[in-house]
Formats: C-alpha cells, sequence, structure tokens
C-alpha cells in the first residue's frame, strides 16, 4: 500500500469462531507496525497489520485508518 512516499506491507488474518488467536498481535514485534483486532458478525477474529517498507520512514496508514479498514472488512464476515 503506498500514500504518496509512505509505502506499507498490509497483512490480514481471518481466525474462525471458536479457533484460538495468536496471543501476540502480529505486529507486535515489528518496529514502526500498527493492527487493529476486530470481531465479526460471525464471531470470528479478523486481524489487519500493517508494517513499513523499509525505504518508508512512515505508515501509509495512522491507527485510526488501520482501525477502520478492519471494522471495513469484519462487516463482511
Amino acid at each position: 500500500m503506498q500514500d504518496g512516499p509512505h509505502r506499507g506491507l498490509v497483512s490480514i488474518m481471518l481466525v474462525p469462531a471458536g479457533v484460538t488467536a495468536p496471543l501476540q498481535p502480529p505486529w507486535g514485534d515489528r518496529p514502526g507496525a500498527a493492527g487493529a483486532v476486530v470481531a465479526t458478525a460471525s464471531g470470528a477474529q479478523l486481524i489487519v497489520a500493517v508494517e513499513p517498507l523499509p525505504d518508508s520512514a512512515e505508515l501509509p496508514l495512522d491507527d485510526g485508518d488501520v482501525r477502520e479498514l478492519a471494522q471495513e472488512l469484519a462487516a463482511r464476515y
């Protein structure tokens, strides 16, 4: 994903209802990364993580944008 000079990798994981999600957020050990975990209508968990690419000083999305993206995607599941 790119927003001007800000480039990042977006990862999306859908964890089905009844399956244990990772204990640590996937972005937790990645410097400069952001993420959100939201529940879906089916009871699953949708995880969205964004991490900057090596040549980018900042993420293309801020925390609010990541949460909004996760909520929009979760509404489909």
